[in-house]
């Protein structure tokens, strides 16, 4: 099963970033055709600045730590399911750990 996703994901993945790419040697090229040449090399460097502040943004919407690194998911509709976190404080994971020694 696990397999199979992954091969979905690259079957999905290549052509996405050779599409991607094709689109941003285009834009740069007919953007340099119209300007001069680095103009385009410019525009395309400026929208990729941009997608990665972009996403940057989105990432610490909903950022990932210590409380929630191991949330359960609801798998029918793909979200975030609240987990009860209980974390022992250090003194006493210490003392649990060295009571079984």
């Amino acid at each position: 099963a696990v397999a199979g996703r992954m091969a979905v994901a690259w079957l999905v993945t290549l052509p996405a970033a050779g599409t991607v790419g094709a689109l941003a040697f285009w834009l740069s090229h007919s953007v340099a055709a119209v300007t001069a040449p680095l103009i385009g090399d410019g525009l395309i460097f400026l929208i990729l600045v941009g997608l990665c502040c972009y996403m940057w943004w989105r990432a610490q919407q909903q950022k990932v730590d210590c409380s929630n690194v191991n949330a359960d998911w609801d798998s029918s509709t793909n979200s975030v399911v609240p987990a009860e976190v209980c974390a022992l404080p250090r003194s006493a994971e210490r003392s649990t750990s060295g009571a079984a020694a």
